[in-house]
This record gives structure tokens, sequence and C-alpha cells, in this order.
């Protein structure tokens, strides 16, 4: 005689309970394998110039103090989208000829690895040219810089608008460069409001100041929110801010920023997964005497890898 073992039919409430252990072991399993983040990084040496030559091993990452694995280091070669914002306020004058030389000279170095747009921010933000390759195109776009007379300048909401542009874009990698001649400021963004976006939005912000000397307008609210933009915004994107005495050194700093931007590093490392996220990513090198200054990738934009 032989006999068969039978089992009762599961309940649905039992096979509830095996699916949701299933999930959450799943779930366990993934939260074990730490995700990975980008960063872009410019190193460069005591003299400013870029430093080509490392490896993973030489960079450090840190997530609030907390010392991350980077796991790959590559040169960027994704395509930068540059926004140009260029003072045409009165303040411009007859600088306006050493500007245009240098941003011609720099949108020649950047060539096929940015799409460069133009914008000038002298009475109200206006688009002189839109973001291309071309160097043609980049052309027109510089030969419509020009002082207004009587104009200030409006480098908050050309900002504004700009990253608006950008957010709704979302390019993987960008950059907002300011030229500024000194214009008394009558935008209405505020620092603090550009800073957390220019950041959430991985785009790197860079200054140029042309002039010496404390600016006219430090003291009122306008003039102090930009003030606060170039130190602070500049320093927590990644970004640099430069200060020449005159407009005849415009070309040179230009065209250090186009060799730093070249010379940029793509970062790989691992970040555990955490309800909280870290509220700064920090990023150095071991080699001494070097300088480090990166930006998060948008997860945004890595998703769609």
């Amino acid at each position: 005689m032989h006999l068969r073992l039978t089992h009762p039919p599961a309940s649905p409430a039992f096979l509830a309970l095996l699916g949701a252990l299933a999930m959450a072991a799943s779930a366990s399993t993934s939260a074990a394998q730490p995700a990975e983040r980008d960063m872009f990084v410019s190193v460069v040496d005591r003299g400013g110039s870029p430093v080509l030559t490392l490896g993973p091993e030489d960079f450090v990452v840190r997530d609030d103090d907390r010392l991350r694995e980077v796991l790959r280091a590559r040169r960027a070669s994704d395509l930068l989208h540059i926004a140009v914002l260029v003072d045409t306020s009165q303040a411009l004058g007859s600088q306006v000829s050493d500007v245009r030389q240098g941003l011609l000279a720099f949108a020649a170095r950047m060539g096929a690895q940015a799409r460069i747009a133009l914008v000038g921010f002298g009475d109200r933000p206006t688009v002189l040219s839109d973001y291309s390759s071309s160097a043609d195109a980049v052309a027109r776009g510089v030969g419509l810089i020009f002082p207004i007379q009587g104009a200030g300048a409006c480098v908050l909401d050309a900002v504004d608008e700009t990253l608006a542009g950008l957010e709704k874009a979302g390019p993987e990698r960008s950059a907002i460069v300011v030229v500024w001649a000194g214009g008394r400021e009558f935008g209405h963004a505020t620092d603090t409001e550009l800073i957390e976006r220019l950041a959430a939005n991985g785009t790197a912000l860079h200054v140029l100041v042309i002039g010496g000397g404390v600016p006219e307008d430090v003291r009122t609210p306008e003039g102090r929110h930009r003030e606060g933009l170039f130190d602070r915004g500049t320093t927590a994107t990644g970004g640099r801010r430069t200060n020449v005495l005159s407009s005849m050194a415009a070309a040179d700093a230009l065209e250090r920023l186009a060799a730093e931007l070249l010379g940029q590093y793509r970062i790989t490392f691992a970040r555990p997964e955490s309800l909280i996220p870290p509220k700064k990513t920090i990023v150095a090198v071991r080699p001494e005497g070097l300088t480090a200054r990166g930006l998060l990738v948008p997860v945004r934009a890595a998703a769609r890898q």
C-alpha cells in the first residue's frame, strides 16, 4: 500500500505573506549594494594649469566626512553646454573690443566639445546667440556685444533666466560663465536661491570680474546678492572666480578657463543607499600642491545613461 501525502492549498493570506517577505529580501539585497554617483572635477596645479595624468587612486571623495570609494576616473568627454553672460551695461565702455576678442578665442578653444550661448545683461537679459558649436554662430553673437548707454546690469536676472532654460533642457554637463565689467546691479533674484538651483541642476558657475576696487553698489541689496553669488556660487558649484584689473587680461583668463574645462575628469564613486542624503560632497586629490573642484552629476541625468 502506498501512502500519498497531501498538503492543504495555501490560503491567500499566506501567499501574500510569502510575497511580502520575498520583496523585503529583494529590497534588503538591493540596499546592500552601494549606488554609483558621478562628479565632474577640475584639478589644477599651483599655477592654475590643469593636471591630466590622475587615476581613481588619486581622488578622495567624502559625503559629510564619510570617505567613499572612488571606482573610476576618466577624462570628461561629455558635451558641455556653456551659457556666457556678458556685461553689456554702460560699464563695459571701451573694453568691448578686448572682451569680444577673449570670447572668440574661448569659443575657438572649446571647439566641438561645447555648445555655447551668449547672453547680454545690460538693461535686461538678452539672448545674443543660442547654444551652438558653430564658430560662425558664436561670432555673430559676439558681434552683437555693445555697451548700452545709461544701462545698468542685471546679472542676477540673467543667471535666473539662463538657469531656467538649462533646468528645462536638462543637459548632463553645463556651466554658466559670467563676464562682469562693473555694471551697477538691478536684478531681483537672490544669491541663496540661485546657488541652490545651480548645485541641484549640476551647473557650474565661473565668474570673470574686470576691474579692481570695491564695487560701487556693494551696499545695495542687489549688489550684495551679486557679490554673494560670485563668491559662494563659484565655490559651491566647483567653479572659479577670477579678478583681472584690465580688460586686456580677459583673453588670458578665458583661455585658462577653457583649458580647465577641457581638462576635467569624470569620476565615479560608491555611495551606500541612505534615507537621509548627505548635505555636502567634497572632492580632493592626494598629490600635494594640487587643487580639486567638483560638482555632482544630477541624478536625473545619471539615470538616462
